[in-house]
């Protein structure tokens, strides 16, 4: 589910003014995994934006993809449950978009190490703390 196939597939799938979110835990941003994900959504879809949900300290990324922009700024014009009324203020201060890069890793059906890429990135993680 990681792979430029499955989101062509993903994009397909919804209407044309869909939004496609993903929640995927990364130590840092510049994570490998978390760049190679991006990327490969970034490939596909017009736009894409990241948003770090790390108020708990915790280690997750939401990426949320579209063919069309989202303005995340209407957000806080919502009536918005809790918690989500705190996610809201999280989105609209913290969100970048992403932009596809030729020359960096698009993750493929023939090629997507993800599982190599996690344990690589938890390893460091805990060797350089």
């Amino acid at each position: 589910m990681t792979t430029q196939e499955f989101w062509q597939d993903t994009e397909r799938a919804i209407r044309s003014d869909g939004i496609v979110a993903l929640n995927i835990n990364a130590t840092t941003s510049d994570a490998p995994l978390l760049l190679a994900v991006s990327n490969t959504i970034a490939s596909v879809f017009d736009h894409v934006y990241i948003v770090p949900l790390t108020q708990d300290s915790s280690w997750n990324y939401l990426i949320l993809a579209s063919n069309r922009a989202v303005d995340l700024a209407t957000l806080s014009d919502m009536d918005l449950a809790s918690p989500l009324d705190e996610y809201a203020d999280v989105l609209q201060s913290n969100v970048s978009e992403i932009f596809y890069k030729q020359d960096e890793l698009v993750l493929t059906d023939d090629r997507a190490p993800v599982e190599l890429m996690t344990e690589e990135m938890i390893i460091d993680f805990y060797f350089d703390n």
